[in-house]
């Protein structure tokens, strides 16, 4: 599983509630939502899921974003397909990304960050985005798609998901000279899953673009290192947050 708790040292002061999105398809996305106490409006983030969906572990992200004064809302990306409980396992998970449609998907996070910029608590047009593995994924392409995002990446594939669904979006490093967002990863060295090879070449491309980015590979480290108890799990959040700090306008 790409995440347990994670973050483990950290309590949050805030919770969330349950929300609906309303997509150009005229569905409704469930997604939890925490805001910051303070009056008046705030920054926003976006968090962006793994292949095993919304968790305990999001929900405990978007109230730490709160905390922090942002309001942050974390969609469930699979909502159109069965609960994994129906699927069974990581090769459950693995059938239902195969099942899930990327490119809808992204039109979805699409309508969800209109649907910030509309709403009446959030201040600024440059919204955060936080992504993890698949998530991640889509971070590192949103970047691509304008210079009014600020993404995060967790442990995305550069070059596309192995698991990825027939309809699936473009592979990062394919637009990497579309890239103008700025974009901070993190990849650990011993990830099996996403690959050196892949991540070296996104770098490589990222700096003969003179592409935005900024990265931190952890030696030793594999995939969903954000479950572990590693103290470079809270460092990586503190660089986390000084970067959503620059550019999305935190209080």
């Amino acid at each position: 599983m790409c995440h347990s708790s994670g973050l483990h040292s950290l309590t949050p002061t805030h919770s969330t509630v349950d929300v609906k999105i309303p997509l150009s398809t005229g569905e409704s996305m469930p997604a939890s939502l925490a805001q910051p106490d303070a009056a008046g409006t705030a920054p926003a983030v976006l968090i962006l899921n793994d292949m095993y969906g919304r968790s305990e572990f999001y929900d405990k992200l978007a109230a730490l974003l709160a905390d922090a004064g942002y309001l942050a809302v974390s969609p469930e990306l699979f909502f159109r397909l069965p609960p994994l409980a129906e699927y069974g396992g990581r090769d459950g998970a693995r059938a239902r990304r195969k099942a899930f449609d990327e490119q809808q998907s992204h039109s979805d996070i699409v309508d969800t960050l209109r649907w910030l910029r509309a709403h009446g608590s959030t201040s600024g047009q440059t919204i955060g985005v936080i992504g993890f593995c698949m998530g991640g994924t889509f971070a590192l392409n949103l970047a691509s798609s304008g210079d009014d995002l600020a993404a995060v990446a967790y442990y995305g594939f550069p070059a596309g998901s192995p698991n990825a669904s027939l309809v699936d979006a473009p592979a990062p490093i394919d637009a990497i000279d579309d890239l103008v967002s700025p974009v901070l990863a993190f990849w650990g060295s011993a990830d099996a899953a996403v690959g050196a090879g892949p991540v070296e070449e996104y770098l490589r491309r990222a700096a003969a673009a003179g592409a935005p980015v900024e990265a931190e590979v952890y030696e030793g480290l594999g995939h969903g290192f954000m479950a572990s108890a590693d103290p470079r799990v809270a460092a990586s959040w503190e660089k986390t947050l000084g970067f959503l700090s620059e550019h999305v306008q935190a209080r």
